[in-house]
C-alpha cells in the first residue's frame, strides 16, 4: 500500500465526475485540519498527544472485565475514546470520566451488513450513549464501482453514498444522551484491498455523506 499523495488532479478528476453523475452534491468536502498544528500542540504534552488516541478493544473473547479495565486506563491517561463493540457501549458510558468519549463501531469489521441494518446499529447505539461511531463501509461495493481500468460505475457509486448517509442520519436523528453536535461518524475505508482510484472515491463519498472522519483500516 503506497502511502504517497494521489497524483495532482485525481481528487478534483473524480470529484468532477462523482459531482456530474449525480452522486455527489456540487461543492466538494470541506478542508481537512492541518496535522502540523496538532504535531506542534502534542510536542512535548503527553495529555495533549493522549487526547488523539481511541483505546480500542474490539477482540470477539473481551470480557467485561476486560472492558473495565479499558474505561480505567481512559481516564488515567485522559485518552480521547474508548472504542468496543456494540454489546459494552452500556456499560463503557457509565465507567468513563471527564473528556473521555465512548466509541462503537458499525457494520464492523466485513461493511458487507444490509444498509437498513447498519442504520438501524447506529442509531442504537446513539441510544446507550455512545458519542462517535466507526462504520465498515461496503468495500465489495467500492470495488465494484470502480474496477481497476474500468469506467466507473454510477449505481454502486450511489449504492455506498446511501449506506454511509443512512448512518450518518441515523445518528443525527437517534433519541441519546449525547447531544447531536457532539455525535462524531468515521468511515474505515479497508485501504489495503483498495487501489488508489478506490480509496479517493471512497473519502469523498464519505465526506459528502456527512462523515467527519475518514480512517485506514480495521485492523482486522
Amino acid at each position: 500500500m503506497s502511502t504517497a499523495a494521489p497524483p495532482p488532479g485525481l481528487i478534483e478528476d473524480l470529484r468532477g465526475r462523482l459531482e456530474q453523475a449525480g452522486v455527489l452534491p456540487r461543492g466538494g468536502p470541506r478542508a481537512a485540519p492541518d496535522p502540523a498544528v496538532l504535531a506542534e500542540r502534542c510536542e512535548g504534552d503527553p495529555r495533549a498527544f493522549a487526547a488523539t488516541i481511541d483505546h480500542t478493544l474490539l477482540r470477539p473473547e473481551a470480557t467485561g472485565a476486560d472492558v473495565a479495565a479499558l474505561c480505567e486506563e481512559a481516564n488515567q491517561h485522559g485518552f480521547a475514546a474508548v472504542c468496543v463493540n456494540p454489546l459494552w457501549v452500556p456499560e463503557c458510558a457509565e465507567r468513563v470520566e471527564g473528556r473521555v468519549r465512548v466509541c462503537t463501531v458499525v457494520g464492523f469489521p466485513l461493511g458487507a451488513s444490509d444498509p437498513s441494518a447498519k442504520a438501524d446499529e447506529a442509531a442504537l447505539a446513539i441510544s446507550a450513549g455512545a458519542h462517535e461511531l466507526d462504520m465498515v463501509l461496503a468495500i465489495g461495493l467500492l470495488r465494484q464501482a470502480a474496477p481497476a481500468g474500468g469506467e466507473l460505475d454510477r449505481q454502486p457509486l450511489a449504492q455506498l453514498f446511501e449506506d454511509m448517509q443512512g448512518v450518518v442520519l441515523a445518528a443525527r436523528e437517534a433519541d441519546g444522551p449525547v447531544p447531536v453536535q457532539e455525535r462524531r461518524i468515521k468511515v474505515i475505508l479497508e485501504t489495503c484491498l483498495l487501489d488508489e482510484r478506490q480509496k479517493v472515491l471512497g473519502a469523498l463519498l464519505a465526506l459528502a455523506a456527512g462523515a467527519h472522519f475518514v480512517k485506514t483500516s480495521t485492523g482486522f
